[in-house]
């Protein structure tokens, strides 16, 4: 119970790092993916993003997926159940000399902050304008320093609760875990 009013109360964190990120790059990747998936991929700007889902030729679905446009790519994360669907989905459609891919899923931890102050709380750890949180619509994002590194903050509509997800490289997930523990934030279990 003490999560749950923790998350009406304040803010939860969440290692959501067993989810898998793949980035798909080159000119045809948003064309590539629109064809393996229920939404218009072509139509995202960089810095917006979508929930789709992966379908077979006969409309079975494969994977539940949130896509995120960034400037040379996409970055496509689904849960674990998911994952091998979507990378064999992935092999089959999609010619890596035309559209590159790589699993980033070792090299980008993930970190789900939800609850009714998610924003007020990552705008104090990340040092990131509240306006720029609060604004974001959902699935869209911002990238942000953090240390030596960058970390890309995402909207996520996935509870009634304000959420964000942080994809932020491995080496710098301790620090980042470290920083929300301090601004007393709370780990939540997979139950919650």
């Amino acid at each position: 119970m003490s999560e749950y009013s923790a998350l009406h109360n304040g803010a939860l964190f969440f290692d959501r790092s067993d989810r898998t990120r793949m980035r798909i790059s080159g000119p045809k990747a948003a064309e590539l993916v629109t064809g393996m998936v229920t939404n218009d991929v072509l139509a995202l700007l960089p810095g917006e993003g979508q929930y789709a889902a992966a379908l077979t030729p006969k409309g079975k679905i494969v994977a539940d997926l949130r896509i995120f446009a960034l400037e040379d790519a996409l970055l496509i994360d689904t849960s674990p159940a998911a994952a091998p669907g979507w990378k064999e989905m992935v092999r089959k459609y999609v010619n890596p000399r035309i559209a590159p891919y790589h699993d980033l899923t070792s090299e980008l931890s993930d970190f789900g902050v939800f609850g009714r102050s998610a924003h007020a709380v990552l705008s104090r750890v990340l040092d990131v304008d509240d306006k720029d949180l609060v604004s974001l619509p959902p699935y869209g994002h911002i990238s942000r320093p953090f240390g030596n590194v960058t970390v890309m903050i995402a909207r996520v509509p996935e509870i009634d609760l304000d959420g964000f997800e942080i994809l932020i490289p491995t080496e710098a997930a301790a620090l980042l875990k470290a920083k929300l523990e301090a601004a007393a934030v709370s780990a939540g279990g997979q139950d919650t």
